[in-house]
């Protein structure tokens, strides 16, 4: 009995010991596995660091604001960027709508902090304009320049109003409203601009009124709305006090 009782006991000791150990071994496993996805992930990262990719896409802007200027483009309907050298593409001069062919190529960056963390991003290494927007056709049409005029003390830099005054080109381009129609179809027309301050349901927008510059006065015939935040374009409907996004 007493026999039986010690052989028992070893066996439990024995049992106990081969689950530790076989637990401790998929513990292991588990880690090294994760490990070499890491490593398979940073090394997916390094081979695609030479490779060259092409694409189609519709100039959107050009981003100064970062530490890395960038060109933003859209594809698919989706609004995406690439990291631009301003001074190896600075003789490219695009506007919004152009379609474009982008060579990019995935390479090192630096963000700003406590050290510069090391990253990867994709760089524009080569672009060409493939086909002209209607901005661009609108601008090489021979139109008399637009002209505009604050209604209240701004300290806009020459750089924000040269994009307000891009803006509204853009939308006098693309508009397909009737009277915008009928009033850039005389090339002669002579259209000017206002820019003032709004505020509406809480949110800062541009307000910029076209009109008509006829010699004694000022005909209006449409009222926009840029949003401060995210440079939207809204068409004002006078009517029923509605923004609608102008696309």
């Amino acid at each position: 009995m007493k026999n039986s009782i010690l052989f028992l006991l070893l066996l439990s000791i024995i049992s106990c010991h081969t689950k530790e150990t076989n637990d401790t071994n998929q513990k292991k496993e588990l880690t090294i596995d994760a490990t070499q996805t890491k490593k398979l992930e940073n090394n997916k990262t390094i081979a695609n660091l030479n490779k060259i990719k092409t694409d189609t896409v519709t100039f959107v802007s050009l981003n100064f604001d970062f530490d890395y200027s960038q060109l933003i483009f859209k594809k698919n309907s989706k609004e995406e960027s690439v990291i631009y050298d301003l001074f190896q593409n600075k003789k490219n001069n695009f506007n919004r709508g152009d379609i474009l062919e982008i060579k990019t190529k995935l390479d090192t960056i630096y963000i700003a902090g406590d050290g510069e963390t090391l990253d990867y991003s994709d760089w524009l290494i080569e672009v060409r304009r493939i086909k002209e927007g209607k901005l661009t056709l609108y601008k090489n049409s021979n139109r008399p320049p637009l002209k505009y005029f604050l209604t209240e003390e701004n300290d806009f830099s020459e750089t924000y109003l040269n994009f307000i005054y891009s803006s509204v080109e853009y939308y006098l381009a693309n508009s397909k409203k009737e009277l915008v129609l009928t009033t850039i179809d005389n090339k002669n027309n002579s259209i000017i601009f206002s820019i003032e301050n709004s505020v509406r349901d809480n949110k800062n927008y541009l307000m910029i009124g076209l009109s008509n510059d006829l010699e004694d006065h000022l005909a209006t015939f449409q009222w926009l709305f840029i949003d401060i935040e995210n440079n939207t374009i809204y068409e004002y409907d006078l009517p029923n006090d509605e923004l609608i996004l102008f696309e």
